[in-house]
């Protein structure tokens, strides 16, 4: 028995514990626009994933630092009509507890109380997003503003 669990724990050593951050395998597994950070601050790792054909979890940490980035193909959450309209008519929405942000290529809505917490909740489409388009994209992190920009500008 401690052979068996000392060859197994020489294996786990040789091919690593943890998680490889694959893009490729990501949008290969996922039946939809998925988009992925090409900029991710030093010192994260990859730690968490859940990927299906219509829903996609990733998460990167760094001590009490967290990136979740979570997509869904279909979504119920209405905030795209929201945004649909703002991009439409630029009207402004009337989202008591929410902020239009746009970044880079990507329009959406930041949670003010998440913000006052130090946690940046984004709720996004790209500009050019088709209004039949029901994907849900969302990211929430605690890092600093600068660099939660950065990882949002980097979705590719």
């Amino acid at each position: 028995m401690k052979r068996i669990l000392g060859v197994i724990v020489s294996l786990l050593i040789m091919t690593g514990c943890g998680l490889e951050y694959s893009p490729e395998k990501i949008r290969d597994t996922a039946d939809f626009q998925v988009l992925l950070p090409e900029y991710i601050p030093n010192g994260f790792e990859y730690e968490r994933e859940s990927i299906s054909e219509d829903e996609v979890f990733i998460s990167f940490l760094k001590e009490d630092k967290a990136i979740d980035i979570h997509q869904e193909k279909f979504s119920t959450v209405t905030y795209q009509d929201s945004l649909m309209k703002y991009l439409e008519t630029g009207e402004n929405i009337e989202e008591l507890n929410h902020e239009i942000l746009k970044v880079g290529d990507f329009i959406g809505l930041l949670s003010k109380s998440a913000k006052r917490s130090g946690v940046y909740d984004y709720r996004f489409v790209p500009k050019d997003v088709q209004h039949n388009n029901d994907s849900l994209y969302n990211l929430q992190t605690n890092v600093t503003k600068e660099e939660f920009i950065k990882i949002v500008e980097s979705l590719k």
